[in-house]
């Protein structure tokens, strides 16, 4: 749901659209801070007006606070489609570049 393609496709469908509109309607868009893969093209995209308003986010501290608390992590196991391992392998691998992402914001 909150995947990059699906960030493409609508902001693409709201600039195909935006003549419809009777507002004058923008992207705020909420970057986790620790998506550095993103950067460049959040970069070009604030470069190009094509979002209105940036929102820094860190959920990363309480993902790592979850992996002790069964209830919370299933949930996020669950809508990464990734098994527990695969999951938790993946968090560690974007917390281990978090001397990245001060620079990055």
């Amino acid at each position: 749901m909150r995947g990059a393609e699906n960030v493409r496709r609508l902001v693409a469908a709201i600039e195909r659209l935006a003549s419809r509109f009777c507002a004058d309607t923008r992207i705020h868009l909420r970057h986790e801070t620790f998506n550095l893969a993103a950067e460049r093209e959040i970069i070009d995209w604030i470069t190009m007006r094509r979002i209105g308003i940036l929102a820094f986010n860190d959920h990363m501290e309480g993902t790592l606070k979850a992996r002790h608390r069964p209830d919370k992590i299933a949930t996020m196991v669950e809508r990464s489609g990734l098994t527990d391992g695969e999951f938790m392998g993946l968090v560690e691998r974007v917390y281990s570049r978090k001397g990245e992402v001060p620079a990055s914001r």
